[in-house]
């Protein structure tokens, strides 16, 4: 049988679909404009991981605040 994704018995999605990282804030890049390409990237290239635009946008928004604590370190 092929393999599955940990503990849902579901098929593993193939590699390349997996791989994708979730965007992290660029240099200088304000946080309007990276929310904004941010939630494009993960419409365009993870909708069957996060069905919900709501759930995208929670995602980039918690990237943008990690950005921001790992500065103030």
């Amino acid at each position: 049988p092929p393999p599955t994704a940990i503990n849902t018995g579901l098929p593993r999605p193939p590699f390349e679909e997996i791989s994708m990282p979730i965007p992290k804030p660029k240099k200088n890049e304000n946080k309007q404009d990276f929310i904004s390409r941010c939630i494009e990237t993960l419409t365009k290239d993870k909708k069957d991981e996060f069905p919900s635009a709501k759930q995208r946008a929670a995602v980039c928004y918690s990237q943008w605040d990690e950005h921001e604590k790992s500065k103030k370190d």
